[in-house]
């Protein structure tokens, strides 16, 4: 994407994608409640391809092998009381808006970028 080009987003939309990625850090930063040294990072920048990017990483315990490739499947969750459609909903938000939400393996914590075409 050139800088002359403009991406029309809903940002109410894209504001629930960050809140509900934010969320999501913040619990799981809060898993190691003794843990003082817990954080949650928002980060902008720009890849490759010439994509404007949001990331929302944390240093939480991260993400198991096994539940990669089912996080983004409606009604998957391993949380107690979650519903399974956080990040389902936020991809499906991001692609509406012609950009992607991905996964990116990290040696500690989780880190999800919110990529806008």
């Amino acid at each position: 994407m050139s800088h002359s080009q403009l991406t029309m987003l809903d940002s109410a939309q894209v504001e629930q994608v960050l809140i509900n990625l934010t969320k999501n850090a913040i619990e799981a930063v809060q898993q190691n409640s003794s843990d003082t040294s817990a954080s949650v990072q928002l980060k902008t920048g720009c890849n490759e391809a010439g994509q404007h990017y949001v990331e929302v990483s944390d240093n939480g315990p991260g993400v198991a092998e096994h539940v990669v490739d089912m996080m983004f499947v409606p009604f998957f969750t391993t949380k107690q009381k979650g519903s399974g459609i956080g990040l389902s909903l936020s991809r499906q938000i991001m692609l509406n808006h012609g950009g992607d939400l991905i996964y990116i393996q990290r040696e500690q914590g989780a880190c999800f970028r919110c990529v806008f075409g």
